[in-house]
């Protein structure tokens, strides 16, 4: 908050909403987030929290054709031993055609990788949910499924 990014501050806070710390500090800077402008695309940075103060991240960059966006994706899984060897990881980066709000990113590779991303977009989030999440190949328990909150 006392950076000025009250996108990423709200994420932050989310994380915990129903916290009377969360709830106070979103109260302060409820205003500032009325008062930035709106977004003029979908691109942009979003987060969805992963544990262990890290976040997976969806970042959507304009292509030059119309309704075209490039989607990078960074998931991260803590399990039990996740402090110690580091989290399970996956990845990718896919471009797609955006209509009324909606897109899906469609992962092949050979015969054993085919999952569907569905994406919705509002004006300050990302929905995403997997047809099938096992067979995306990423890390285990790793999928890009959630609630991804704009952060710039």
């Amino acid at each position: 908050m006392r950076e000025g990014q009250w996108r990423k501050a709200r994420a932050w806070l989310m994380i915990r909403p129903d916290d009377s710390k969360s709830i106070y500090n979103l109260g302060l800077i409820k205003d500032r987030l009325a008062a930035l402008p709106p977004p003029a695309s979908a691109a942009g940075e979003y987060w969805n929290y992963s544990g262990r103060a890290s976040w997976s991240v969806l970042t959507i960059k304009t292509l030059p054709q119309p309704s075209r966006f490039q989607v990078d994706f960074q998931g991260y899984y803590f399990g039990m031993m996740g402090v110690y060897v580091g989290p399970n990881i996956g990845e990718f980066s896919e471009s797609i055609l955006l209509e009324n709000g909606k897109g899906v990113v469609a992962l092949r590779e050979g015969d054993y990788i085919r999952c569907d991303i569905a994406l919705t977009f509002s004006s300050e989030a990302i929905d995403a949910s997997t047809d099938t999440p096992m067979n995306c190949g990423f890390g285990m328990n790793v999928n890009a499924d959630g609630h991804y909150l704009r952060v710039d």
